[in-house]
C-alpha cells in the first residue's frame, strides 16, 4: 500500500466515525470526532494532495499538510482582484472581489470541507450538489406537472457575506477559532492581484495616501489601500464566508439546509433551491405568499443571520412563462417546455453578430477569418451546450452557425463574396 492510500484510509476511518456521530444525534461525540478529524495529519495530508493534484509527491504533500495549522492564521498571501459588476452606472460603480489562493489556504478549504461533506444533510429540494441545474430543472418540470403551477423567484440577498462566523460555527458545531481562521475574509493575509496593480500605479497610491514617492520601499497596506478605494464594498466582502473559496458553497448549503427542509415538507408548496436561488411553487397564488412568508420568517431568525429576500422579487403571474437558473420554462397545457433565457439568448446573439461582421469585412484575410469563425464556433459550442436541460440546444447551434460557414465559404479567394443581407444570427 502506498503512503498516499495509507493516509487516505485513515482519513475515511475519521470521516467516518463523524458519520456515524452525526447520524446517532450524538452532539458530545460529533464533537469529539470533529476535533479527531480536524487534528489528524492523515486529514490534512489528503486534503494537501488533492491540491497539489499533478504536483503530488509523497515528500511536498508532507511539506504541506506539516504547514497546515487550523488554529494560527495561514501567512499565505491570498490575491485579490476587484470587479465593477455589470448594469452599474459609471457613476456609482459597485464592486465584487475575486480571491485567488495558494496552496496553504486550498489545503485548508479542502480539509473543512471534507470534513462537512463526513457530516453531510442536504434537504430533497437542494440541488447544487445534488445533480446540479439539470436536476433543478427536472424538478420544476415535475412540480409543475403535479399542480404546483403558481411560482415565485427569490434570491438571498448577499447571502455568503450575510452570515455570522459565530453563528456559523455553533450551527456546524465547529470551533470558533477554526471558522474565523479558515472560512472568513477578515483573517485573509490579502495582496492586490498583479493585475490591479498593473491598473494602479504606485504613484497614485502614494498620492491617495499622501506619502512620500521618495520611499518607494515602504508602500501602503494593501488593506488600506482597498479599503480607500473601494469602501463599504471592500468591508462587505470581507463579512461572512469567503467568495470563491473551496468550502464556501459547500457551507452554505448545510446552512441552508434546514430552511428547505422545512419549505419543502408544506401540502400546498414545493420548494427547487440552487445555492441561494429559490423557486417556489404552489397550487395557488395564496400558497405561494404563504411559502415565500414562511421562507422570509425562517431567514431572519436563522442562527447564522439574518438573511433576506432581495427586493426584486420575481412574481410570476399564473399561466406566463418564467426564467430560473439560465432557463426559460413556458407553460404549456401541464408541462413546461424549457429553453433558455433571454439574457442569454441575447450574448449568443451578440458573439454571432460579432463574427458576422468580421466575416463581412472585405480587408481582413481569409485565414484570419477562418480562424475568427473558428474561434467563434468553440465559443457558441460551449455555450450553448452547457444548457444540457434544453433539448434544442444542439439543434440551434447548427442552426446558427450554418450562415456564418456559407459567409465564409463565399469569401474563399477567387471566388465573389456574397454577403447576405440577413443572415438569421
Amino acid at each position: 500500500m502506498s503512503d498516499r492510500e495509507h493516509q487516505k484510509r485513515k482519513e475515511r476511518k475519521l470521516a467516518a466515525r463523524v458519520t456515524a456521530a452525526f447520524l446517532d444525534q450524538s452532539r458530545p461525540r460529533l464533537h469529539a470526532a470533529k476535533r479527531a478529524y480536524l487534528n489528524s495529519f492523515a486529514a490534512r495530508y489528503t486534503a494537501a494532495a488533492e491540491v497539489l493534484e499533478k504536483a503530488y509527491t509523497h515528500d511536498s504533500a508532507m511539506r504541506l499538510a506539516g504547514r497546515i495549522d487550523l488554529w494560527q492564521p495561514c501567512g499565505e498571501v491570498a490575491r485579490v482582484l476587484p470587479v465593477a459588476k455589470k448594469n452599474r452606472p459609471m457613476h456609482d460603480p459597485s464592486y465584487r472581489f475575486i480571491f485567488s489562493f495558494g496552496r496553504e489556504n486550498r489545503t485548508r478549504q479542502v480539509l473543512i470541507r471534507n470534513l462537512l461533506e463526513a457530516r453531510w444533510a442536504t434537504a430533497p429540494g437542494q440541488t447544487m450538489f445534488g445533480g446540479g441545474r439539470a436536476a433543478a430543472v427536472r424538478q420544476t418540470q415535475q412540480h409543475f406537472a403535479e399542480g404546483f403551477t403558481h411560482v415565485v423567484e427569490a434570491d438571498i440577498r448577499k447571502c455568503f457575506n450575510s452570515f455570522g462566523m459565530a453563528g456559523t460555527a455553533s450551527f456546524l458545531s465547529l470551533p470558533e477559532a477554526v471558522v474565523n481562521l479558515s472560512l472568513s475574509g477578515r483573517s485573509l493575509n490579502v495582496a492586490p492581484h498583479i493585475t490591479w496593480l498593473k491598473d494602479h500605479h504606485m504613484n497614485e497610491l502614494y498620492g491617495l495616501f499622501d506619502l512620500p514617492q521618495t520611499h518607494p520601499r515602504v508602500p501602503p497596506r494593501p488593506m488600506d489601500v482597498l479599503a480607500e478605494l473601494y469602501g463599504e464594498d471592500w468591508v462587505r466582502a470581507q463579512q461572512g464566508l469567503i467568495e470563491g473559496a473551496l468550502c464556501s458553497s459547500r457551507v452554505a448549503e448545510l446552512l441552508l439546509a434546514d430552511i428547505c427542509q422545512v419549505l419543502g415538507v408544506p401540502d400546498y408548496g414545493r420548494l427547487v433551491n440552487y445555492a441561494d436561488n429559490f423557486l417556489l411553487m404552489a397550487r395557488s397564488q395564496s400558497d405561494a405568499a404563504q411559502l415565500l412568508a414562511v421562507l422570509q420568517d425562517a431567514l431572519l431568525v436563522h442562527p447564522a443571520g439574518p438573511l433576506t429576500v432581495k427586493e426584486d422579487l420575481n412574481l410570476v403571474p399564473h399561466g406566463h412563462a418564467f426564467e430560473f437558473l439560465g432557463y426559460r420554462f413556458t407553460p404549456s397545457q401541464a408541462e413546461l417546455a424549457v429553453t433558455w433565457s433571454s439574457g442569454n439568448e441575447a450574448k449568443a446573439r451578440t458573439l454571432r453578430r460579432d463574427c458576422y461582421r468580421i466575416l463581412g469585412s472585405s480587408r481582413m484575410p481569409f485565414a484570419r477569418k477562418a480562424s475568427v469563425l473558428a474561434e467563434t464556433e468553440g465559443k457558441h459550442r460551449n455555450f450553448v451546450y452547457s444548457f444540457a436541460s434544453w433539448p434544442g440546444a444542439r439543434a440551434l447551434h447548427e442552426e446558427k452557425m450554418g450562415p456564418l460557414r456559407r459567409m465564409l465559404e463565399s469569401a474563399r479567394p477567387n471566388i465573389p463574396l456574397e454577403t447576405a443581407k440577413d443572415v438569421p444570427l
